[in-house]
């Protein structure tokens, strides 16, 4: 009987942390997002207005941009977490939340989504250490190092 993929997923603006477990094994990836934040867009000055200079930003064209990143960025972790059988999502940011709803929409073939919690922020140690706390309880995998 081949042994269950198990999968745990560390998520926030900057990176995804990704743990596998898998038999006795476990396997530690990470993942960059690239997303910018601040930006420099070619083609943005200061603008004269009535109150002396100011910055005039197209706010929703900045949020879009973003919005257009992090989707892309969690569409790469779905595709990462596609051959697991379990899969655990937590992290401090809202990216939790948004992986949620994008897995939800993916169609075909996916791993059960055990839980979406929130945590903060985490060494990689840490992460992987909680993956296997989680998972322990049903696959006898110890909790340590």
């Amino acid at each position: 009987m081949k042994p269950r993929k198990l999968m745990g997923v560390w998520l926030d603006t900057s990176k995804a942390v990704l743990v596998t477990l898998e038999g006795n094994s476990t396997d530690v990836k990470t993942l960059e997002s690239g997303i910018e934040t601040q930006e420099r867009i070619e083609g943005e000055t200061n603008q004269s207005g009535r109150f002396g200079n100011q910055f005039v930003e197209d706010e929703r064209a900045r949020e879009n941009r973003i919005e257009e990143m992090e989707t892309k960025f969690l569409g790469r972790v779905l595709k990462s977490v596609a051959p697991a059988d379990q899969l655990l999502v937590f992290g401090p940011a809202h990216m939790k939340t948004r992986f949620e709803k994008l897995f939800e929409k993916e169609a075909g073939p996916k791993p059960n989504l055990r839980a979406v919690e929130a945590a903060d922020s985490m060494t990689d140690n840490q992460i992987a250490a909680r993956v296997r706390e989680f998972y322990g309880k049903d696959t006898g995998i110890p909790a340590q190092f």
